[in-house]
């Protein structure tokens, strides 16, 4: 698959099961996970002041993506992270 086929997927798979917790969108880059073997990075991104309440949805999300990509012959396995607006992150020379 390429990647924007991938990235379409992606985004419909995770649109049916993490919707009603706030998905806005997902992106998807080529990775090497740290068995050297050739991934998919998969980022979640969410509107502000929303999260997946439960573990149950990325426990599903991940099910849904692995299995939708395999029905594809797409071998890579689906790294998935989340990211949401309200997250800061502190620079490095901050207490």
């Amino acid at each position: 698959m390429t990647l924007p086929e991938i990235e379409t997927l992606v985004n419909e798979v995770l649109r049916d099961i993490l919707g009603a917790t706030g998905f806005v969108h997902a992106d998807v880059e080529p990775y090497v996970d740290h068995a050297g073997d050739k991934a998919l990075r998969v980022v979640a991104h969410f509107g502000p002041g929303t999260a997946p309440s439960a573990e149950r949805p990325t426990v599903r999300a991940m099910g849904a993506l692995r299995g939708a990509l395999l029905d594809r012959d797409e071998e890579r396995f689906p790294y998935l992270d989340y990211a949401f607006p309200d997250d800061r992150v502190i620079a490095d020379d901050e207490p």
